[in-house]
Formats: structure tokens, C-alpha cells, sequence
């Protein structure tokens, strides 16, 4: 898959939160079963948030192993750079609510 070009706060705009929680979810845990029973979801949540943000960004994030899944080079990427995004889809999402996650 090609690399995204598009600036980190466009991709904000136009992924959800959940994406992003359970991207991160998965990275930490570094299994998809694992990481839908600590979000409390099906198993089938997590992989379908990822592959909706691998499809928006056009790379893999994740290589999938025998124990698991581990990053890719895009993957880590994304990973240090998805925690500060959330907070400003936040903002857009909910203007006016009070909310300061910084």
C-alpha cells in the first residue's frame, strides 16, 4: 500500500474516536481478541476499525503473526502520532461542551 500524504489533523476530521481507541487498543494489547475484550466489544470491532483506517490511509498498520499482530513501520507511526488527534476530533465534535482533554 502506498503511504498517506495527508496531514495528521485532516485524518482526524475524518476518522471517529473509537477508531482511533481501538487502534491503540490493539497496538498495546498487540492482539485483536485481546484488545476487543478490553474495550468491551465484539472481536470483530477491532479489526473493522482497522481496516477502515488502513483503507482511509491507504498503508497497513499492523502485520498479522501467529500469537497476534505486531505494527508496521506505519503502524508506530501512526500509533505516536494518533494520542494528540483525538483530542482535537473531540473539539470538533463536540463544540462547546467543556470538554478539555489537553
Amino acid at each position: 500500500m502506498a503511504r498517506s500524504r495527508e496531514a495528521p489533523e485532516r485524518i482526524a476530521d475524518e476518522t471517529t474516536l473509537l477508531q482511533f481507541r481501538y487502534f491503540a487498543a490493539a497496538a498495546e494489547t498487540r492482539q485483536f481478541s485481546k484488545a476487543a475484550t478490553t474495550e468491551h466489544v465484539s472481536q470483530s470491532a477491532i479489526p473493522n476499525a482497522v481496516l477502515t483506517l488502513e483503507q482511509h490511509l491507504a498503508v497497513r498498520l499492523f502485520a498479522c503473526l501467529p500469537q497476534g499482530v505486531a505494527l508496521t513501520a506505519e503502524g508506530h507511526h501512526f500509533y505516536q502520532h494518533a494520542p494528540a488527534q483525538p483530542a482535537g476530533a473531540l473539539s470538533h465534535q463536540i463544540p462547546g461542551q467543556g470538554v478539555n482533554l489537553k
